[in-house]
């Protein structure tokens, strides 16, 4: 008797309805490297590399050119998450977007942040931090006087 193994094969985007954990979107221009936070880019529903101020939706997983199909692992919606450090970054600290789509730990200055998740071990500069992702919480620090 010959026994037959079936393998899980999960794709993204097969149909639609709903997406666990990831989805695929088309890049509105290049994502030059792995990890790197990404925003909706306006009514397109494509995606582009989140900025210090933006609302990011998830982590692209890998590089893609302009208009290429990229895989988007969903903030709060997956297991932990690789993103690319800023500056360095400690192990539980909280990370929050910063400009490149690169995450750092959340500062004290006056400002508006949003907060992606909690880094699970430390990295350096341009490194990759591993972390708990969270959806987008938004921080708002006043001045003080």
């Amino acid at each position: 008797m010959k026994y037959v193994t079936m393998k899980k094969l999960i794709l993204s985007n097969v149909a639609e309805g709903t997406h666990a954990g990831n989805i695929t979107k088309v890049a509105a221009g290049p994502i030059t490297q792995k990890y790197l936070l990404c925003k909706l880019d306006g009514g397109t529903g494509n995606v582009s590399i989140a900025g210090a101020s933006d609302q990011p939706i998830g982590v692209a997983t890998d590089e893609a050119d302009a208009n290429d199909f990229v895989n988007i692992a969903l903030l709060g919606a997956c297991d932990t998450v690789k993103m690319v450090a800023s500056g360095a970054v400690q192990a539980g600290t909280i990370v929050i977007v910063d400009a490149g789509g690169k995450v750092r730990g959340l500062p004290v200055a006056s400002g508006t942040y949003y907060q992606v998740g909690v880094a699970l071990a430390g990295a350096d500069t341009n490194g990759i931090v591993e972390c708990v992702s969270c959806l987008p919480i938004k921080h708002v620090i006043a001045e003080q006087n």
